[in-house]
């Protein structure tokens, strides 16, 4: 090749894009799609909506692209960080009914299911990600904390916890990833097993300087149910600065707010439930419910009145009345047996 012509390919194809191309091609067996190059770098800057656009752009021209399921992913995420959760569960559902089985759109499409508080849904979704990655210690994990708080059966979640217990005997003791198989062990002891276990696998974890965001909930949580109100704000908030989207911790100080005592504050509460109520995109069936009791702590029947009948009306209502009905069922039962 002349001198001329080596120039002129170079000015074609900047030496940027050619190490890019190459990549693509190593990865991908293709050229890439430049949209997505471009998304992908809108993506790390985290401007999610010029993201979101690009990705939409390199999905119309390319929508059988080998990349194309990785792009929508990305895009489900972006539609995530916008707040537009509708969207972004429905390329989600799609992709983990699909034959791409992407571990991460399982794991993203949960989180906004707990979110909304459609625990139920959340569970439903993990457990057909573990059909998939059986041995995944982060499915695994997610699976066990929402199954303990839905319908699960009893054998599914004994078989979740076994197989968390065997799987942590392969890690080291270095490996992080064992605060988050005991924080999900420490929950299921709370909940179903021996409590003084769980208490000091908690304590561990939280000992360890980097606990996971599910143990600092679950440290809050349980101490709101023992009222011990002063260190269940303090675990809360703790939770809510490490998680700022999840309503979760935001709807449990909210609740603590109505305890009554001398820290009782209604006004509070309900200025932390609409937050909580927000976050949730006002689908959250206890959201709701705690800020109609926080409005009716607050003297407000009719705002009061107007929430309670909204919380009736929201999908995860359905999911909640099954997971008393559910977890009343379990309690009869088990005092027959006794």
């Amino acid at each position: 090749m002349s001198k001329r012509s080596s120039s002129a390919s170079t000015r074609r194809f900047p030496r940027g894009r050619l190490r890019e191309a190459i990549r693509w091609y190593r990865l991908w067996g293709t050229w890439p799609v430049w949209a997505w190059v471009a998304a992908a770098e809108a993506f790390k800057e985290r401007r999610f909506a010029r993201a979101a656009e690009l990705y939409r752009i390199g999905l119309e021209q390319s929508a059988l692209h080998p990349a194309a399921n990785s792009a929508r992913l990305d895009l489900a995420y972006c539609l995530y960080r916008e707040d537009q959760y509708d969207e972004s569960l429905k390329l989600l559902d799609q992709l983990t009914r699909s034959s791409c089985r992407l571990r991460d759109a399982y794991l993203l499409q949960a989180r906004i299911e707990v979110f909304l508080g459609r625990v139920l849904s959340a569970a439903r979704t993990m457990k057909r990600c573990l059909k998939v990655y059986p041995d995944d210690l982060q499915a695994l994990s997610s699976y066990l904390h929402m199954s303990l708080q839905g319908i699960a059966t009893e054998d599914d979640v004994l078989e979740a916890r076994q197989r968390l217990l065997a799987a942590r005997t392969d890690l080291s003791l270095e490996d992080d990833r064992n605060l988050h198989v005991n924080t999900a062990l420490a929950h299921f002891e709370l909940r179903h097993g021996e409590i003084r276990l769980g208490e000091r696998l908690l304590a561990r974890v939280l000992a360890s300087g980097n606990a996971p965001f599910e143990a600092v909930l679950l440290r809050g949580e349980r101490f709101l149910d023992q009222g011990r109100l002063l260190q269940a704000r303090e675990q809360l908030t703790r939770a809510m600065i490490a998680a700022p989207r999840d309503p979760r911790p935001v709807h449990y100080l909210a609740r603590s707010y109505l305890r009554t005592g001398a820290d009782f504050n209604p006004t509070f509460a309900m200025q932390l439930a609409q937050s909580a109520c927000r976050l949730s995109h006002w689908q959250n069936a206890e959201c709701l419910n705690v800020l109609a009791r926080a409005y009716e702590a607050n003297d407000q029947k009719a705002n009061a009145q107007l929430f309670f009948e909204r919380m009736k009306m929201v999908p995860s209502m359905h999911e909640l009345n099954v997971t008393y009905f559910h977890s009343s069922l379990q309690q009869l039962r088990a005092q027959k047996a006794s």
